[in-house]
């Protein structure tokens, strides 16, 4: 891919992510009330110099929650949701340079639109445990390199990463929250 082409398709898709970034705020906000708001684009330049990876969303209610928005297009035609590892390496060393271990990593998949929610921050190493554990495991998990820059991936089908331990959806988002989430996420980022 020419270097033109990669730039285009990384402006595109950083547009493109703004939305489910954007949906899950306003939807958090909306549903708890503690300030959570967008990160700054100049702080996520500023991270990526540092070697750390700024969580989309902050929280000024609750400052020491902190929440990364994944959203997955490749689960709507494969089911399963991809964890990157240099993702969550960069989000730890964020997250212990700025004291916020109360991080959370939220994919919006394709599937079924719903959000489903994993604890990381100073975790993170818990989480990155049990996905080398699952595909060790399981024969439906894989660990892959791939993705835009050729890194770590793991593969995990969408209902195996729902019960997993680092899955706090449930204890965070209601059902019924969820479905009305998913209704709404569907009408906005369908494409």
């Amino acid at each position: 891919m020419k270097d033109e082409d990669f730039k285009a398709r990384l402006e595109r898709m950083t547009q493109e992510s703004q939305k489910s970034e954007e949906l899950v705020c306003k939807y958090l906000e909306m549903k708890h009330g503690l300030g959570f708001h967008l990160s700054t684009s100049e702080a996520q330049k500023d991270g990526i110099s540092k070697g750390w990876h700024v969580p989309d969303i902050l929280c000024s209610g609750r400052t020491q929650t902190t929440i990364e928005v994944k959203e997955d297009l490749s689960c709507g035609k494969t089911g399963n949701l991809a964890f990157e590892e240099k993702c969550l390496v960069n989000l730890k060393r964020w997250s212990e340079a700025h004291s916020k271990p109360n991080m959370f990593l939220c994919y919006v998949n394709h599937k079924d639109f719903q959000l489903d929610v994993f604890q990381c921050g100073h975790d993170v190493n818990k989480l990155i445990k049990e996905l080398e554990w699952l595909c060790v495991l399981r024969p439906d998990c894989k660990e892959v390199m791939g993705g835009d820059q050729a890194h770590k991936l793991w593969i995990i089908p969408l209902g195996v990463a729902r019960s997993m331990v680092s899955c706090v959806t449930k204890s965070i988002i209601s059902p019924d929250n969820n479905l009305v989430f998913s209704i709404i996420a569907r009408k906005k980022l369908s494409r």
